[in-house]
């Protein structure tokens, strides 16, 4: 289970001209609406709780690397050989909020 604040996710799909203007709140209310349901699953299954592991957006930001091991490991996985590289070429910081 994964949770982002609705906010920057739909200001980045705006600002890329994913999402027009005209839907921002109504496709906002939706996303809040399907991670509303998803903690309240969550919150009515605590044997499910083992099951599954919760992870926040801004975790996974700061600690890329960290996350993704602790993913494949909680999921048994070998983590790919690439995996290291991968993280490194696709996560850049772009701004002064990771430091």
């Amino acid at each position: 289970m994964s949770s982002r604040d609705a906010r920057p996710v739909f200001l980045s799909r705006r600002k890329i001209r994913e999402l027009p203007a005209s839907t921002y709140f109504l496709d906002i209310a939706n996303f809040c609406n399907e991670k509303l349901k998803q903690f309240n699953f969550y919150a009515e299954h605590p044997t499910l709780h083992s099951r599954l592991k919760s992870l926040t957006f801004e975790e996974l930001a700061k600690n890329p690397e960290i996350e993704a091991r602790e993913i494949y490991d909680y999921l048994k996985w070998d983590i790919p050989s690439n995996l290291h590289k991968w993280i490194q070429n696709n996560t850049k910081e772009t701004s002064g909020l990771l430091k």
